[in-house]
């Protein structure tokens, strides 16, 4: 068939291919089996949520588990955001598209062992411009949470360093202030015109 020839071609030239068992169809119905449709199936079944407020470095700590041995899984890597209105990641790479994220996603919890627990940081149910399927962030949200407490000065400091591209004075700072204006709805005029009288003086 085409694919396979395809996939012999690539290989003579020195291509690692692999084909989808069915196609690429059949991959994807079941991607959306195991995250839509089989919401009491094992993917995340023995799920642990990482919570903490905002610069608590629950991404490192998902990544010193991951040494440690423990199944994690980093939401916010595979959908190449930090979850915020400022995620967006300031090499300017884009997010994978939905259907790229739910492939991720499911390739990431299929080898998982549903008997061990699986920590995943504690997500809202976009990230980005990215929806978490529903069935997956149920499970999140019920799921027992390991709080991350970090003194508010080390918060600052760490997502000062995170975000060191919005304080350059140029690009980076104008990006800033596009960005806080689209909080005007939930925080107010007032409170996203002191956040920027702050940044007029370097007051972090």
């Amino acid at each position: 068939d085409r694919s396979g020839s395809l996939a012999h071609a690539l290989s003579r030239v020195g291509w690692h291919v692999a084909l989808l068992e069915g196609g690429y169809k059949a991959y994807r119905a079941r991607v959306r089996e195991a995250l839509y449709e089989d919401a009491a199936g094992p993917l995340m079944a023995n799920c642990v949520a990482v919570g903490g407020p905002t610069g608590s470095a629950k991404g490192k700590v998902l990544e010193a588990l991951a040494r440690a041995g423990a199944q994690t899984v980093d939401l916010e890597r595979l959908a190449n955001h930090r979850g915020s209105i400022l995620g967006s990641e300031p090499d300017g790479s884009a997010q994978p598209s939905q259907k790229g994220f739910e492939s991720a996603l499911y390739d990431a919890l299929a080898p998982l062992d549903p008997a061990r627990p699986v920590f995943v940081e504690l997500e809202s149910a976009k990230i980005g411009r990215l929806d978490v399927p529903r069935p997956v962030f149920r499970r999140l949200a019920a799921a027992p949470v390991v709080e991350v407490k970090v003194p508010m000065a080390e918060r600052v400091r760490w997502i000062r360093r995170g975000y060191a591209h919005f304080e350059d004075g140029g690009a980076g700072t104008d990006t800033l202030r596009r960005l806080l204006a689209f909080c005007v709805p939930t925080a107010g005029k007032a409170a996203v015109a002191r956040w920027n009288d702050l940044v007029d003086v370097g007051d972090w």
